[in-house]
This record gives C-alpha cells, sequence and structure tokens, in this order.
C-alpha cells in the first residue's frame, strides 16, 4: 500500500521512503505567488539558480520536476479560482511582467500577474508532457472567503466557471493526463462529459470541500452512466 502526498514545490524529499510515501509536486506558489519575494526566494535556494531572466525561471521549473521525478514523484498539481482561464503567453510578454515583478513586486500589474500566471502554468503542463506526468487540477476554489476561519475553514467553492476555460489548455497537451476535481454538483455533469469526450481528461474524486455524501453519491452515479470507465478514479 501507498499514501500519496503533496509536496511543496521546494521539499528536499528527504527523510522519508518516497516508495511508499509517493510525492506529488503541488505548485500553486509558482503559479500565484512569485509576486512575492518568498516565494522568490524559495524557488532560487531549492533549485540553484537565480532568477533575472525568463530563461532563469523556466531553468528552474524544469529543475523541480527532474528533483521530483528523480524522487518517485508521480503527479503535478494545483488549485485553481474560479477566474482561471490558461492560455499560451508569448516570452516577449512574460519577460516583460517577470522584469516588473522583480524590480517592484508591489506595484506589479494585475494583468503582469495575470500573463505571467499563465506563462508558469503552461511551462508546468509542458513539463508534465516531457516527464509523463499527470497534472491534477482541483478547479473552482476561492482562497480565504472567511479570513478568521480555521485552518481549511476559509475557503469556498464558486460556481461561476466552466471547463471550455481549460479546453484550450486540453487541445494543446493530448499526452498529458489531466485528473479533475470540482466543487459544486453544478460543474459535476460538466466534466463528465468532458470526460466522456476527451481521453486525457480524468474525473478525479472530489475536494473536502465538497465532502457532503448525498451531493457525493449523486456525482458518482452521474459520472458512472456517462464516463468511459478508465477516465474515472
Amino acid at each position: 500500500q501507498s499514501v500519496f502526498l503533496t509536496n511543496d514545490f521546494d521539499d528536499s524529499l528527504e527523510g522519508f521512503d518516497t516508495g511508499r510515501y509517493i510525492p506529488c509536486l503541488r505548485t500553486d506558489d509558482l503559479v500565484f505567488h512569485l509576486n512575492q519575494s518568498s516565494v522568490v526566494n524559495r524557488l532560487q535556494a531549492c533549485s540553484g539558480i537565480g532568477l533575472s531572466q525568463l530563461s532563469d525561471l523556466r531553468q528552474s521549473l524544469s529543475q523541480r520536476f527532474e528533483h521530483f521525478t528523480s524522487r518517485g514523484a508521480k503527479a503535478c498539481a494545483i488549485s485553481l479560482p474560479p477566474w482561471f482561464s490558461p492560455e499560451p503567453v508569448s516570452d516577449v510578454a512574460a519577460q516583460q511582467a517577470l522584469s516588473s515583478l522583480l524590480a517592484n513586486p508591489n506595484t506589479t500589474t494585475l494583468d503582469d500577474q495575470k500573463r505571467l500566471s499563465y506563462w508558469v502554468f503552461w511551462q508546468l503542463a509542458e513539463n508534465c508532457s516531457r516527464c509523463h506526468l499527470p497534472f491534477d487540477l482541483m478547479i473552482g476554489v476561492n482562497r480565504r472567503v472567511y479570513p478568521y476561519g480555521v485552518f481549511q475553514g476559509q475557503d469556498l467553492y464558486d460556481s461561476r466557471l466552466s471547463l471550455i476555460q481549460y479546453a484550450q489548455l486540453f487541445n494543446a497537451f493530448p499526452t498529458v493526463t489531466f485528473p479533475i476535481s470540482v466543487l459544486a454538483s453544478v460543474t459535476n455533469q460538466e466534466l463528465a462529459s468532458y470526460s466522456w469526450i476527451f481521453p486525457n481528461v480524468v474525473c478525479h474524486g472530489h475536494w473536502c470541500y465538497s465532502n457532503t455524501p448525498s451531493f457525493i453519491r449523486c456525482d458518482l452515479q452521474a459520472r458512472m452512466e456517462a464516463v468511459p470507465r478508465n477516465n474515472l478514479i
């Protein structure tokens, strides 16, 4: 038996049996928090690569995948807000965004942050393709909706999303498997249809945010009726 983990991108993956405890590269900070100097410093420290140009960022992301796969990682994973709609971003636009961020993170525009987020996300998908890793997408969470809550008691789902936001991604990386978790039953029907149509889209369990047994029962019944067996987890 094995236990499947999620690990910070700078986890050394030392001190435990990676044959029993299977690592997974969790990438939320890399996509959404590079405007925080602490995240940039962590990435530079763990990769051994100074971050001044876009080529440095590309190389450091690749190095993280090599680190994780060499220690038995079996997936890359990320949680995504409802507004996220990934698309390829040119290196020129991404370099401009990165330069702005590194020069003064406090004045970086939301547009620049979004461009860099999309560029990093696309790089993650390319590395998943190169390393033959599935890319687990947990879609639809808004963070810190109730900031006074306990740990894992602050975030809530949002139904203002559609998987059409990810169609370009699914088509661009046909050899990458995308296990997808959604938060609400209103999105479950769409996920079942996408898993039926796209060979690389897999229905992947339920988040802890949607752990109500009656909802899970209905969602699973719909998935088993609509989705090929090999596209269900």
